[in-house]
């Protein structure tokens, strides 16, 4: 691959026909590929990881043209909807490992206890699977489900239908009743991501304690602070949007907010894991 020489020439194809939305993706899939292509020859250490972690990417990337043309040539499912914004934040992660793994500096490891660490991959296990909770929430239009907080359709605990909610091949389609989402469906899916965030704000507001009262390392104290305010932030922005009924900026803000959980995460789990350094050398 020449770096360059590929992508410019589809995107002087995307200036002439500005109209076309597959020369566009075309486009944008070139110069993913030229410039990763480009940084991976560059690099002097590290290349395995670093070229292992381009694939990934690329991969998603893929995938995610993939996911885009069989919603364009079938009906849309939320499966979809959702599988796009998923494979989107799984990108910002790889290329984030990339940057850490070709960085130029490798810092120590910090010592902490085992009982941390594991928490650590657990909270970054629970922002996973609360952001794929989050996609399949906002695919389904369940967002105001539950219309008032912190209760749902009036009781403590809703009577929702969670097998319902989590049928992954219902279609959303107003002009057919049978396959339009119940408002209990919706209400399971809803009730599911808040429990999911009360679960995550916990766990990540104990782990930011632990951190916080680390006594060697400043890092980690920064670390600790930094996610309980973070932790903090998103379960606010959580809860407003129910408040105040969506607003599409606060919406906005709230997936920004994820993607930067998401990496302050992989970033604590990546420092605290030993072996780091050896790993990072091949």
């Amino acid at each position: 691959i020449v770096p360059g020489r590929f992508g410019s020439d589809r995107c002087r194809e995307v200036a002439d026909r500005p109209d076309d939305p597959s020369l566009f993706r075309r486009c944008r899939g070139n110069l993913y590929l030229d410039s990763l292509s480009a940084l991976v020859w560059t690099l002097k250490r590290n290349r395995m990881w670093s070229a292992f972690l381009s694939l990934a990417s690329m991969t998603m990337l893929i995938l995610q043209a993939l996911l885009g043309m069989w919603a364009q040539a079938h009906r849309l499912l939320p499966i979809t909807v959702a599988g796009h914004l998923l494979l989107g934040f799984a990108m910002l992660v790889l290329l984030y490992l990339l940057y850490l793994v070709s960085a130029a500096d490798v810092p120590e490891t910090p010592s902490v206890e085992t009982g941390t660490r594991v928490m650590a991959w657990l909270g970054l296990l629970l922002v996973v699977s609360q952001t794929a909770a989050g996609g399949w929430a906002s695919a389904n239009h369940a967002g105001l489900a539950c219309p008032e907080f912190p209760g749902c359709l009036g009781q403590a605990w809703p009577d929702a239908d969670f097998h319902g909610g989590f049928s992954p091949w219902r279609m959303l389609r107003a002009e057919s009743a049978e396959s339009v989402l119940s408002w209990r469906s919706r209400a399971a899916i809803h009730w599911v991501h808040r429990l999911g965030g009360l679960a995550t704000y916990l766990l990540l507001t104990l782990l930011s304690i632990l951190l916080s009262l680390h006594r060697s390392s400043a890092k980690l104290r920064r670390l600790g602070v930094g996610l309980a305010v973070m932790a903090l932030a998103q379960a606010g922005f959580g809860a407003a949007l129910v408040l105040m009924r969506m607003p599409v900026l606060l919406g906005t803000v709230h997936s920004l907010m994820t993607g930067a959980l998401l990496v302050l995460m992989v970033y604590l789990c990546h420092l605290i894991t030993p072996g780091r350094q050896r790993l990072e050398r091949v």
